[in-house]
């Protein structure tokens, strides 16, 4: 019972209703799918995280931390936040922080970073592809080693940018299909990993920042060690 029982009721509580309205076999067969992908998903993340260690350490990413060094503070939401290292250092810069993730051991060291820092952060326990979005706008959404197959991505992206309130930003981090070679972390899925011609189509329609390719030497903890190839984007919603 106990993080386990919980997240398998939240997650029953959201779907059931979509299933009692089309109660057909297909339906009921993408449900059961649904629920077992995504308690798979929350173990393998939750036993992941089940350490005293930070696994992606405690400093913030270099370049989320250049975006927030350089830009005035407002809200900002983090999905796939983790263990809070770029939440905590949003909320030291002043910023509103709200984020989400599915990993209970994650949202529990991501609280202890904040309380050992003196800041507060919000912090919601979910599915990233499952959120409830309604009445949520923000001036800016980090996604940072944030990655899924091109079908989930795309959806979940363009509800990313509807998140954005006018002129808000977006900023992004992420590997390359370069990454696949190297050891350093990130998806064995190439089709998860990213080219430029990805991220073009996914932000187009946004004033692109900057966008551009990054081989780097990673130092983010255990899982996040080693030569990189990234791709980073700042882009901005039109007002």
């Amino acid at each position: 019972m106990g993080a386990a029982f919980d997240f398998m009721v939240s997650v029953f509580h959201y779907n059931i209703t979509q299933f009692l309205r089309t109660p057909d076999e297909g339906n009921r067969d993408g449900f059961v799918n649904f629920v077992c992908k995504t308690w798979h998903m929350q173990q393998t993340w939750d036993e992941r995280y089940n350490t005293p260690d930070y696994i992606y350490g405690t400093e913030p990413n270099q370049f989320f931390k250049y975006f927030i060094d350089s830009h005035v503070p407002g809200t900002i939401f983090l999905p796939g936040e983790g263990e809070g290292r770029n939440a905590v250092y949003a909320a030291k810069s002043g910023w509103v922080v709200e984020a989400l993730d599915q990993s209970r051991n994650a949202r529990n060291k991501a609280l202890a970073l904040a309380e050992q820092h003196g800041v507060s952060i919000q912090y919601e326990l979910g599915n990233i592809l499952e959120p409830d979005f309604r009445r949520k706008s923000y001036d800016a959404v980090g996604l940072i080693f944030i990655h899924m197959t091109p079908d989930k991505r795309n959806k979940f992206y363009h509800e990313m940018i509807g998140l954005l309130n006018p002129g808000g930003y977006i900023v992004v981090e992420g590997f390359t299909k370069s990454q696949i070679n190297n050891t350093s972390g990130g998806p064995k899925d190439i089709d998860m990993l990213f080219s430029r011609k990805d991220m073009e189509d996914l932000f187009r329609g946004m004033e692109v920042l900057e966008l551009y390719e990054y081989r780097q030497f990673l130092e983010e903890g255990f899982l996040h060690t080693g030569k990189a190839d990234t791709i980073r984007l700042i882009a901005r919603k039109k007002e």
